[in-house]
């Protein structure tokens, strides 16, 4: 077990990266699910599991999976997934929350196939311990997701816990869910997507060296990898975007895409100018919050062009910035 410190709020959060670091406690209000996003929808349930919890004077758990199970089960006539949230962003917006615990159960092929009954009784009632479990609309667990709410209602009549289900949260007409919304990122529908997020969509990663030809034409850029190669990059195009570095915030715009003037291997790449900044960051671990989409990704014939193009995209990020302070 360890402790997750959100600086801004003064929050606490413990958190558990395996079952055996976790005690019984039938004191608890939990949910379960991947979270991917944590968008508006999972704010609804988590923010009544947070209240439910205080309420009863019971401790909040949240019981999520690493890696996410879709990265693990592949479903053959799928892409692969990209995920919207690695561990380390989910735990920074789960404290901000005010969850008391996350525990993170590493999945696997052989975790996948428990059953409905294994999971629900064996697992989550007699090793974890809980009282009230509180779910989305479409939550299904166990092997090959073989478990709905009706199993879960004749589970909570036999071992006396009870359900509360939270109905689908809509915007415009659209079910608010992690696939509509990497859809949405991957479409530069980046408002849209922030909107169903409830927050700014953001890739955090490490900066690492690149080709240093943006500080050729007087535009360095800071090179992101992000830890997890199933993280979702938006979108190829040019974008208005805070930067966090430490306890600091930047404003800047970022590229992302195979930087066809230039010449690339074709895999999209992450590059960021932070305005006014001159410092050396590499190695170091930055978040890039994405704003707006300012437009596409441009092959361009010279140069020159390249660099008249993006002072014009800086001018144009740098209007925008207003808006969002």
């Amino acid at each position: 077990m360890r402790f997750f410190r959100l600086t801004v709020f003064y929050i606490h959060v413990k958190i558990y990266d395996s079952l055996e670091e976790i005690n019984y406690n039938k004191n608890r209000i939990i949910s379960v699910g991947s979270f991917d996003g944590i968008h508006k929808g999972h704010k609804e349930i988590l923010n009544l599991l947070s209240e439910e919890a205080a309420k009863s004077e019971m401790s909040s758990l949240l019981i999520t999976f690493y890696p996410h199970p879709q990265v693990v089960i592949q479903n053959p006539n799928k892409d692969s997934i990209r995920i919207l949230t690695d561990k380390n962003e989910k735990i920074r917006i789960l404290a901000s929350l005010g969850i008391d615990e996350v525990l993170f159960i590493p999945f696997t092929k052989d975790f996948s196939m428990m059953s409905p009954s294994d999971f629900i009784k064996d697992l989550l009632f007699d090793k974890i311990g809980f009282s009230k479990i509180i779910i989305g609309y479409d939550h299904l667990f166990g092997n090959e997701r073989s478990g709905d709410y009706n199993q879960l209602l004749n589970f909570g009549k036999d071992l006396g816990f009870s359900i509360q289900r939270i109905a689908a949260l809509e915007a415009d007409n659209i079910v608010i869910s992690s696939t509509s919304i990497r859809k949405m990122l991957s479409e530069n529908r980046l408002q849209e997507a922030n909107y169903m997020l409830g927050q700014r969509y953001e890739v955090s990663g490490k900066v690492i060296a690149g080709q240093q030809l943006g500080r050729t034409i007087g535009f360095p850029t800071a090179n992101v990898l992000p830890p997890n190669p199933n993280k979702l990059l938006p979108g190829n195009g040019v974008y208005l975007v805070g930067v966090i570095i430490g306890n600091e915030k930047f404003y800047g715009m970022a590229n992302i895409g195979t930087r066809p003037t230039v010449s690339s291997d074709g895999s999209p790449l992450l590059e960021v100018n932070i305005f006014d900044f001159d410092k050396d960051i590499y190695e170091q671990t930055i978040r890039v919050e994405f704003y707006r989409y300012i437009r596409e990704e441009e092959k361009f014939d010279s140069l020159d062009k390249l660099k008249a193009q993006i002072e014009k995209d800086k001018t144009n990020c740098k209007n925008l910035i207003q808006m969002f302070l």
